[in-house]
């Protein structure tokens, strides 16, 4: 049954004061599950400054992963104090990698998570990434030059890593 640990990661938040780094490896419905427990979504956005979610088997993509951590911390009426955010998709890139996407989802967690530090995008080493338009290596210098010249209150002082399969934001 889909969901059926979130009661004892439930059990856990509300025990754990000190609740600071959690790694979530599952599908995007466990994913979908996680993130409708309002409980759990405001201990966590109050408690969590480390967050690693791994997609598995789920065919997923940036959006994907990016709509299940920004519901889950929406719940909170005080802004969340996650500091690094770690996103490993497993979703072919020619279903979901474009200059668009980043720049869309980029944004929506830079603006959902006003105290972090370091933002991580990584996906399955294919053979895909090597092809120029698929690569993150290159289509990070145009997120970057897009988001910088459309983003309001965009920081500018944040720097960036790519590989041809990840791309590693520092603020």
């Amino acid at each position: 049954m889909v969901g059926a640990n979130i009661p004892h990661l439930l059990h856990i938040a509300q025990r754990s004061p000190r609740l600071r780094e959690l790694y979530i490896g599952a599908d995007l419905d466990y994913g979908h599950v996680l993130s409708s427990n309002v409980e759990l979504g405001i201990l966590l956005a109050s408690q969590l400054e480390i967050l690693h979610f791994t997609a598995e088997n789920a065919n997923s993509s940036l959006g994907d992963l990016v709509q299940i951590v920004d519901t889950l911390f929406g719940y909170s009426i005080s802004p969340p104090c996650l500091k690094q955010l770690t996103l490993n998709v497993d979703g072919h890139p020619s279903s979901w990698v474009s200059t668009r996407h980043l720049v869309r989802w980029i944004s929506k967690v830079l603006k959902r998570f006003p105290a972090l530090i370091h933002f991580s995008l990584y996906c399955e080493k294919t053979a895909a990434f090597q092809d120029s338009i698929y690569s993150l290596s290159e289509l990070a210098d145009k997120w970057y030059a897009i988001s910088s010249a459309t983003q309001q209150n965009w920081n500018m002082s944040l720097t960036y890593r790519h590989k041809p399969h990840s791309l590693d934001i520092w603020l």
